[in-house]
């Protein structure tokens, strides 16, 4: 009766009937040009297989969206990584530089005075600092040219990291001075070492190598970092004075 009043009234509507032991979805909507009623009846069990179909669709286009959203992310957050390791090479280098000297590649004057202050403070009594002089760099400037003496620099801090292979500081203070803290095994060795640089001044003597002024301090807990420098000069300019005399100047 419901259906038939609904029909009557020529109404848009939505409803379900059982034919054959089917069940239908019935669609009655009505056509104004020549007053006909259209019904469109879908069985439910058709309507279920549709359904799920559309929900699988769904599904997928879920799990696509997804994996596109993650592949994005990934991209994204893979060139921040490489950005970010390129800027801490970037940095690592700039450090480097900032530290280093550019003709021998040995720590340079500032970060060797804050590296040693730094291990006088920390390691007082467990070390030896080491003031090392390219001698008469000046007459080899003067005779042979500032690029023989440059060479003769360099030949000098090749020899200091050989000599001095585990010191915690080794760089280059000034045109021809280096300085050296030995720790560890150089410290526990370092007579030998000392007398290594001894050995290669007689060699250097002999051939007209490169000699290497000398002077070296413990650390004898020193209030002032400037009294170890002081004691450390004072040995080397000693030193120098006695291989000038040998020279005969």
């Amino acid at each position: 009766a419901a259906i038939r009043a609904s029909m009557a009234r020529r109404e848009h509507n939505l409803y379900t009937v059982a034919h054959n032991g089917i069940d239908y979805v019935v669609v009655q909507t009505p056509i104004e040009q020549n007053n006909w009623m259209l019904f469109c009846m879908i069985p439910t069990s058709a309507l279920a297989e549709d359904y799920e179909a559309i929900t699988r669709l769904r599904h997928m286009q879920m799990i696509i969206i997804s994996l596109t959203l993650a592949l994005v992310a990934f991209t994204i957050i893979l060139h921040m990584l490489r950005d970010w390791k390129r800027l801490r090479t970037e940095n690592a280098m700039l450090t480097v530089r900032a530290s280093t000297d550019s003709m021998t590649g040995l720590l340079n004057q500032g970060t060797t005075s804050e590296q040693i202050t730094s291990e006088l403070k920390t390691h007082l009594g467990e070390g030896m600092l080491l003031l090392l002089d390219l001698d008469n760099l000046k007459g080899i400037n003067d005779t042979l040219g500032h690029p023989i003496g440059d060479r003769a620099i360099l030949v000098l801090s090749d020899l200091m990291r050989e000599i001095f292979a585990d010191a915690s500081v080794i760089g280059r203070i000034g045109g021809d001075e280096f300085a050296v803290i030995a720790r560890g095994s150089d410290y526990d060795s370092i007579d030998a070492l000392v007398e290594s640089v001894a050995v290669h001044n007689a060699a250097a003597k002999r051939d007209g190598g490169i000699v290497i002024a000398c002077g070296m301090a413990k650390y004898d807990g020193e209030k002032s970092v400037n009294a170890v420098f002081e004691r450390a000069d004072q040995r080397m300019y000693e030193n120098k004075v006695s291989l000038k005399q040998g020279r005969g100047e």
